[in-house]
C-alpha cells in the first residue's frame, strides 16, 4: 500500500479507507527545465476570456518559478472569500510574507530540498528562498492562465491596451518548484503530494525534459496520482518547436498545451 496524499484521497473517495506503507516518492530526482506555455489570441485561441464561466469556483495550482504577487493581474480587490474547501496555506519566506497572499492568490508554497541536495544551499543573492519569482517565468504563465483584467497593460510603454488571462475569475495557488531555471523531480513530486492534500482542482506546469519511461518520470508519476485523486493536470508540450517528436510530456493522463 502507498502512504501519499493522492493515494489516501483516492482511497477515501472510493471506500473511506486510507492506505499505509511505502511512499512513491523514492524515484530518482531528475533535473528538468521550465518551458514556454502561451495560449493567447495571437496563438489562434480567440474568445477564451468570454468562455470561462464558472471558473471563479475553481482552485488551479501552478508549479513553476514562483510569483510576483504585486502585479495587477493578481489583485485580490473585490473578490469573494476564500473557499471553505481550501486546505492549504500561504507559506512565508524571503521577501514573501504571508500577507503576499490575498483573495486571488489564496495559497503559496515552495519546494527546494531536491535542488539543494544537488547544488547546496540556495544563493539568496540571486534567488528568493520563498514563493517569490526571481525569474519571471511563472508570473508570465500564471497571468496567461488566470490573470485578472488589466486595462492599462503595455510592453515598455508600447502596445497599450486591455489584457486578461484565460480564466480571470479563477483563484490561484502557486507552488515554486524551479530554481534558477532548474526543476528537480523530487521537488515536483512533493508539490503534487501537497496539491492533493490542499485539495486543488487543477495543476498546471510548464516544465519538461527529455522523454523517459513513465516509471522514471516524476511528472508522469505525480500527475497520475493527482489525476487519480480527481485533479485535472495540464502541462506544456516542450520548447522544441512544432516538428516531429518534440513533445516531452506525453502521458495520456496529462493534457498538453502547445504554444
Amino acid at each position: 500500500m502507498v502512504d501519499a496524499p493522492w493515494w489516501n484521497r483516492r482511497k477515501r473517495n472510493r471506500d473511506g479507507v486510507s492506505g499505509v506503507g511505502a511512499s512513491p516518492s523514492g524515484v530518482g530526482s531528475g533535473r528538468l527545465c521550465v518551458e514556454e506555455e502561451g495560449v493567447t489570441a495571437g496563438n489562434g485561441v480567440d474568445g477564451g476570456v468570454s468562455r470561462t464561466w464558472g471558473m471563479e469556483c475553481s482552485v488551479p495550482c501552478v508549479f513553476d518559478t514562483g510569483i510576483w504577487p504585486e502585479r495587477q493581474s493578481f489583485s485580490g480587490r473585490d473578490l469573494g472569500p476564500v473557499p471553505a474547501k481550501w486546505k492549504g496555506e500561504c507559506v512565508a519566506g524571503k521577501s514573501f510574507p504571508a500577507t503576499s497572499c490575498n483573495r486571488k492568490i489564496i495559497g503559496a508554497r515552495y519546494f527546494s530540498e531536491g535542488y539543494e541536495a544537488t547544488n547546496g544551499n540556495l544563493n539568496e543573492t540571486v534567488e528568493f528562498s520563498s514563493a517569490r519569482d526571481s525569474n519571471g517565468h511563472d508570473t508570465h504563465t500564471t497571468s496567461i492562465a488566470a490573470g485578472r483584467y488589466v486595462s492599462s497593460a503595455s510592453t515598455l510603454g508600447y502596445a497599450k491596451g486591455f489584457v486578461a488571462g484565460m480564466a480571470p475569475k479563477a483563484l490561484l495557488v502557486v507552488y515554486k518548484v524551479c530554481w534558477l531555471g532548474e526543476c528537480y523531480g523530487s521537488d515536483i513530486l512533493a508539490a503534487f503530494d501537497a496539491a492533493v492534500d490542499d485539495d486543488v482542482d487543477v495543476v498546471s506546469l510548464s516544465v519538461g525534459g527529455v522523454v523517459v519511461s513513465y516509471h522514471l518520470n516524476e511528472i508522469v508519476i505525480g500527475a497520475f496520482g493527482a489525476t487519480s485523486a480527481g485533479i485535472f493536470v495540464s502541462s506544456s508540450t516542450s520548447n522544441g518547436g512544432h516538428g516531429g517528436l518534440t513533445v516531452t510530456n506525453v502521458a495520456p493522463w496529462v493534457t498538453t498545451v502547445d504554444h
